[in-house]
């Protein structure tokens, strides 16, 4: 479990890197993450610290560790709505306030005492971010925040009335943590492919299916290219007599025909709107100069069959 955490919060810093514009959102996330891994490692080994006042002071920082993680979880979803409440800075004075109880702890039994009512506080956190999320209709992350706020309220009125339940209350955490980091890792990665594909739209020219002009700042040229400026000879013409969706045909088919006779790395860019750029690579000048009296002469063929 430990381990896992570990790798989300190495995922949403690499995340955080590439996207410059969510890097504080994934920072907060990360460090949530992280903190509660360390505060989960605990909860499921309780490994053993040398003396017993070792041990205290290990165990009122994990504490320490896990009510911070709240509020960098709660930091994260607030940059990932966009939005924050006023009831925030309740939650930070709250949080503020168990942090320095739990390190003023001078034994066991006052550490149990004091977080057995400090959790009332924690739990706001996950029920804060649930209302984020609900409110700005976030439905991606709904199980994993309503999942982890049940059983930490569950948890947290079982201390208080002194009912026997196993103890979830470091799964509930760890389940929040992982699940809502795994979720924002999905979430970044449908946006990232809604992104890409919006782009690559952006760079086809919609009628005819080649590339606009817009792909002019993509390309690099490397010196061993041929670049053929093709015009097609009284467009206008064949347009006003024939109207404009014969036109748009003999555009499209313009391109069909250039397709035939040329490799998949060459680009067909429309330049304009009878005009269009034929890029080939390593191709020699006679090739291409046998591509385009090809496509010359298909396309006086195909034209003469329409008229």
């Amino acid at each position: 479990m430990m381990g896992m955490s570990i790798l989300i919060t190495f995922i949403l810093c690499v995340i955080g890197t590439v996207d410059k514009k969510s890097k504080i959102m994934y920072f907060y996330l990360g460090l949530g993450t992280l903190f509660i891994a360390v505060y989960g490692f605990y909860c499921l080994y309780r490994p053993f610290f040398g003396s017993m006042s070792t041990f205290l002071n290990v165990k009122k920082l994990l504490f320490f560790s896990s009510y911070l993680s709240s509020i960098f979880l709660m930091l994260g979803i607030e940059n990932y709505v966009k939005k924050h409440h006023k009831f925030r800075y309740v939650l930070f004075i709250g949080v503020g306030i168990a942090e320095i109880m739990v390190l003023k702890s001078n034994s066991f039994i006052q550490l149990r005492h004091y977080i057995n009512y400090l959790n009332l506080i924690i739990v706001f956190a996950p029920l804060y971010t649930m209302y984020l999320l609900m409110r700005y209709k976030k439905k991606r992350l709904y199980l994993t925040i309503g999942f982890a706020t049940l059983v930490l309220v569950a948890t947290v009125i079982s201390n208080i009335l002194k009912c026997h339940i196993p103890y979830l209350f470091p799964y509930g955490i760890i389940a929040y943590s992982i699940g809502l980091s795994v979720s924002i890792v999905f979430e970044y990665t449908r946006l990232n492919q809604q992104k890409k594909e919006i782009y690559s739209k952006s760079l086809i020219d919609h009628l005819t299916g080649a590339y606009n002009r817009n792909i002019l700042e993509e390309i690099q040229l490397e010196g061993n290219e041929i670049i053929i400026f093709i015009d097609m000879d009284n467009f206008k013409y064949y347009n006003d007599t024939y109207g404009h969706i014969r036109g748009d045909q003999l555009l499209k088919d313009c391109v069909i025909t250039i397709k035939k006779y040329t490799h998949y790395e060459d680009k067909i860019i429309r330049y304009g709107g009878d005009e269009f750029l034929l890029l080939l690579y390593h191709t020699s000048i006679s090739r291409a100069t046998h591509i385009l009296q090809s496509i010359k002469d298909e396309f006086r063929k195909m034209t003469s069959l329409m008229e």
